[in-house]
């Protein structure tokens, strides 16, 4: 059974190896500038593109990074081809590397943690097999082993799919990694604790610490314009025009020179034949009232006058009805004119 177990923990680390020296030369090859358009060289030219801007984006920030999920927001403005951003805009922007892209939204603080944590749940994990030769505990290490190389193409944690069952198999990692370690001496299990207490301690003091500093630094770079509240997700009907729904109230976000807005809104199904108005407030200021009694699209228009001291303009949408009716409209995308 041991040696069983040392084999197959031998075989997948032999195997995991040569896939990451063949992906590793691959890569180093397209970075010196080899000329092939097969669609495996477009895949890998687009990764090592996208690692250097994520380099980039990583040099301008590198204490605490961009902010959690602002990679796809941010990296058009560090990426100098052209070419690439309009090739990806329909799509999401990520760094098709795991790591690399947690250290650019984290940061170097962010990204030595995360990849101190699978370093220690391995070492713990991989320390333990060595006096249990668990042949069960090998083989979760070597998959777990296997998908981290995976993360050095790609970024599988973010996707559900995928994430929930590596996390799931993770913890597992960790408690047999505890269940099989053998039994510590009270003197080094106490030295351990007390090891373990003054890093989380020093942790939670770095991390407080750092909650202003980000905050200052972040403020300026929330892009309003992609956020909304009180809208629901998109609806595509197989006829019409795809809407979102607004219940009550709305709000949204537009860029400073947008000069002038068009907001197609029509009565939702749930309100019935009742009448509803929609007003419309912009920077908090009342800006138009739109009556609402029959199922036809309708538009509303208003000039957004010049503002220097706003960084973005707010559109608040409130939907009024009478009582015991369903204050809910449908809304479809605006035209923003910037003349």
């Amino acid at each position: 059974m041991e040696h069983l177990a040392w084999r197959s923990v031998a075989a997948v680390g032999a195997a995991a190896g040569v896939v990451a020296i063949v992906v590793g030369f691959g890569l180093y090859l397209k970075a010196g500038g080899s000329a092939h358009t097969t669609p495996i060289d477009v895949a890998l030219d687009m990764r090592v593109s996208i690692w250097r801007t994520a380099l980039r984006m990583l040099t301008a920030h590198p204490l605490f990074g961009m902010g959690v999920g602002h990679f796809q927001y941010q990296v058009a403005a560090f990426e100098p081809d052209e070419a690439l951003v309009a090739y990806l805009r329909g799509s999401r922007f990520d760094a098709h590397n795991q790591f690399l892209q947690v250290a650019t939204e984290l940061g170097l603080v962010g990204g030595m943690l995360f990849i101190g944590m699978f370093a220690a749940i391995l070492w713990r994990a991989w320390t333990a097999f060595r006096k249990s030769h668990d042949a069960l505990l090998g083989g979760a290490v070597a998959g777990v082993v296997a998908f981290l190389i995976t993360c050095l193409a790609g970024q599988p944690l973010l996707y559900e799919v995928v994430a929930y069952p590596f996390w799931m198999v993770l913890g597992v990692v960790l408690a047999a990694g505890d269940t099989s370690a053998p039994a510590i001496p009270a003197g080094r299990a106490d030295a351990s604790r007390r090891l373990r207490s003054r890093l989380i301690t020093w942790f939670l003091i770095v991390l407080a610490l750092s909650i202003p500093v980000r905050v200052w630094q972040g403020q300026d770079r929330v892009n309003f314009a992609l956020a909304g509240y009180g809208f629901s997700g998109w609806y595509h009907p197989s006829y019409g025009r795809p809407y979102r729904l607004v219940r009550d109230t709305g709000t949204f976000f537009t860029y400073p020179h947008a000069r002038s807005l068009e907001l197609p809104i029509r009565r939702d199904v749930e309100a019935g034949r009742n009448r509803l108005d929609v007003d419309i407030s912009l920077d908090g200021r009342f800006a138009r009232r739109l009556t609402l009694t029959n199922d036809e699209w309708q538009t509303v228009e208003f000039m957004i006058p010049a503002d220097a001291h706003r960084r973005f303009r707010r559109i608040d949408l409130a939907v009024l009805a009478p009582a015991g009716v369903a204050a809910q409209v449908r809304v479809a995308h605006p035209a923003i004119s910037q003349d």
